[in-house]
Parts: C-alpha cells; sequence; structure tokens
C-alpha cells in the first residue's frame, strides 16, 4: 500500500477508541471521515455520539441465523429514529438518518 501512496497510520491500543481515531486523523488535516465498520467499530462511533449521517442500506434477503447485527448495544435506541430520506436502488434500500444528539451520551 505505501507503494502505492498509501499513508498507514498505526493506533495500537486505540483502535476502538473512536476518539482517538479521530484526533490522529484530524492531526494529518482529515476532518470528514467515511466510516463502513462491522458492529463492535460502528458501535463504538455511534456511542460516542461521532455519528451525524448514517446511510443504512438494506436488501429484502435474510442472512439467517449465522447472521450478525450491524450495530450492537445500541441496536434499540437506533431503532426509535426515522429516516429524512429513503432511497429506492432496484429492489435494495438507502434509508439516510441525520443523528443529532439523539442518543445517550
Amino acid at each position: 500500500l505505501r507503494e502505492r501512496g498509501v499513508k498507514l497510520l498505526a493506533l495500537n491500543d486505540n483502535a476502538l477508541k473512536p476518539r482517538a481515531i479521530l484526533e490522529a486523523l484530524g492531526a494529518e488535516g482529515i476532518t470528514r471521515l467515511l466510516l463502513e465498520a462491522g458492529p463492535a467499530l460502528s458501535t463504538a462511533f455511534l456511542d460516542d455520539r461521532l455519528v451525524d449521517r448514517l446511510y443504512w442500506y438494506r436488501a429484502p434477503v435474510l442472512l439467517g441465523n449465522a447472521g450478525q447485527p450491524a450495530i450492537t448495544a445500541l441496536h434499540s435506541q437506533l431503532a426509535n429514529v426515522t429516516a429524512s430520506t429513503t432511497l429506492r436502488i432496484g429492489d435494495d434500500r438507502c434509508d439516510i438518518i441525520e443523528l443529532p444528539t439523539c442518543l445517550p451520551a
């Protein structure tokens, strides 16, 4: 990756500490972040109230019993938030959810 011009940042113990991640990126001059993550990192950013917009893509296909929840502990609180915009992409759907200070501190 480095040979292709990618700069890698090692955060060691701060892998799931969103504020440390954002501070390291800010020190590099990065002020916006698109986060495409699994349940643990997504939940960590949401729990720290660092997400202002959520794009929730859904397909009309079930994963089965082995499927992982997209967001862990905060799922019940996000269930009460409504999408400001819904886009249809074929049979799929994308809900765009604006997140003010609706999540717990």
